[in-house]
């Protein structure tokens, strides 16, 4: 299949999804949409990735869509946990339909926010324009935010204003990180369209000016960090996570955090050619530590509630791994417990209820 579709297939799938799942009328029948929908695009997800791994990049939109090893290395990530997710919220739900706690409003909204944050996702892995990106990291901020208070409660309304206003914040932070970073690549006379693509960056990433380079990667690390839960920033993982129900929950620690770090290293590259490789993977190396030592620092028991997937204490950051591509994050192993667990949970759950 053409690698254009495959791109324009990611992004309007769940956007479709998501408009019948707020049409049905049934919270049955959404639930049967989610889990069928949600491990269709999971596939889907899948064999894109392979292709692009397997072949080379793919572009559409004019240059505007990209999906290269890096990206679609996270795009497979997000596909498994997606699609697992999306299949387990039909039993995780399934005893609140049979007994009325989930009513048909309730659940078109998860369903239309479900996979609307798949599809901003998606867009933040596919968007080559930087600024575009920043366009999707902070839409899955907006449609992630209500999925964590599907239930409304005093603490999952508390726990989704946090996340909002934290991640709010970092966003803003990462905004003027681009605008900086625009600012950097004036001299490379580049039509205006094209100042933000990645692609045409990276053509001449030594040519970028050094200061405003080190200046927006700041505000990109501090920005996007504050997303992707680096400590000190990570205040919101805990009541987030807690509040959230168990496949949303599996979607942050699964994959949403690390597509936000998925951003600082996609701007990494230029920033070290552009100051001459002095270094700067280390101050993410740096963040990383001060996040581990925090999560044991404050790590609080008793941030559990039933069907949830495990642990919700802060989370550490992902190892680094050298690659001919470039200096990668490994993901893999939050991918793997997130869904390990809240599989295990789904076992348990049918022993102690059989």
């Amino acid at each position: 299949m053409d690698g254009a579709v495959l791109l324009w297939a990611l992004l309007t799938l769940p956007m479709l999804l998501a408009g019948i799942c707020v049409a049905l009328r049934s919270p049955r029948q959404v639930l049967i949409l989610v889990s069928v929908g949600g491990a269709m695009w999971g596939v889907l997800a899948g064999v894109t990735a392979r292709n692009v791994l397997a072949a080379g990049s793919m572009v559409a939109a004019r240059g505007y869509l990209h999906l290269d090893a890096l990206s679609a290395y996270h795009l497979a990530l997000l596909g498994l946990v997606q699609g697992a997710s999306s299949i387990y919220a039909w039993g995780y739900f399934g005893s609140e339909v049979a007994s009325g706690a989930l009513t048909a409003s309730l659940a078109r909204r998860f369903g239309g926010l479900w996979f609307g944050a798949a599809a901003a996702m998606a867009a933040v892995l596919t968007c080559n324009n930087l600024g575009l990106m920043w366009v999707g990291v902070e839409a899955t901020t907006l449609l992630t935010a209500f999925l964590i208070s599907v239930h409304v409660t005093p603490l999952s309304l508390e726990a989704t204003w946090k996340y909002l206003v934290v991640c709010s914040v970092g966003v803003a932070f990462a905004f003027v990180g681009t605008l900086l970073l625009a600012a950097s690549a004036t001299q490379l006379g580049l039509e205006p369209s094209a100042m933000l693509l990645w692609t045409r960056l990276a053509d001449s990433p030594g040519r970028l000016a050094a200061g405003s380079m080190k200046l927006a990667f700041l505000f990109l690390l501090v920005g996007y960090g504050t997303k992707a839960g680096l400590a000190p920033l990570h205040s919101w993982l805990p009541d987030a996570h807690s509040q959230a129900p168990a496949p949303v929950s599996a979607l942050f620690s699964g994959f949403m955090l690390n597509a936000a770090f998925y951003c600082v290293l996609r701007v990494l590259p230029l920033v070290e050619a552009a100051t001459g490789w002095h270094g700067w993977g280390r101050l993410d190396s740096c963040g990383g530590s001060l996040h581990r030592l925090s999560a044991r620092r404050k790590a609080t028991p008793g941030l559990f509630q039933r069907g949830t997937p495990g642990d919700h204490r802060p989370r550490r950051r992902p190892g680094w791994r050298w690659h001919r591509c470039g200096t990668l994050a490994q993901p893999e192993p939050r991918a793997r417990q997130a869904v390990g667990l809240f599989c295990c949970g789904s076992v348990g759950k049918a022993i102690r209820h059989p």
